[in-house]
């Protein structure tokens, strides 16, 4: 990781394996958070089954990323790193009334979904054109890969 000051402007770029799979863990956690909240406070059954599908597709992404950081011989995956206090904003913009919209209606949950996951491609893939480390560059693909294949089964489920 290299991080460049300019002014009040810090930029933080060319990520190894590790940090980058410590960035993905972050964001599936994030959204695993919201996708868990917004669950806790419905009631529909249908919209809870959509969030549940949700919930399942963060879980087995966050389980890659930590097995990703365990087989790369991190000792500690919970320590505290500078890429996992870095917010992404992928997931904090979401206004309320996405999430309202999201209380309402399953299709609109599973869009939700779709929507944050095209975030999180266009995250990765910016990350990925700043980043050198060759490592960095393998890892990147391979989240990518991941958050691509869970955007194609939120949009064969509205399908």
């Amino acid at each position: 990781m290299k991080i460049d000051t300019q002014g009040d402007t810090i930029r933080i770029y060319d990520f190894n394996a590790e940090e980058c799979f410590r960035i993905a863990r972050r964001l599936e956690n994030q959204s695993l958070k919201l996708y868990q909240g917004i669950k806790a406070a419905i009631k529909d059954a249908d919209i809870a089954a959509a969030l549940d599908i949700l919930i399942a597709e963060e879980l087995c992404h966050l389980a890659y990323c930590e097995k990703a950081l365990i087989d790369m011989g991190v000792d500690d995956i919970n320590a505290e790193h500078l890429v996992e206090v870095v917010d992404t904003g992928v997931v904090t913009p979401l206004a309320q009334a996405d999430i309202e919209r999201v209380l309402c209606n399953r299709q609109e949950a599973l869009k939700l979904g779709i929507a944050l996951e095209k975030r999180a491609i266009a995250f990765y893939e910016s990350i990925l054109a700043e980043t050198g480390n060759e490592q960095g560059r393998i890892a990147l693909g391979n989240i990518i890969e991941q958050e691509r294949g869970h955007r194609e089964r939120l949009q064969a489920l509205i399908s």
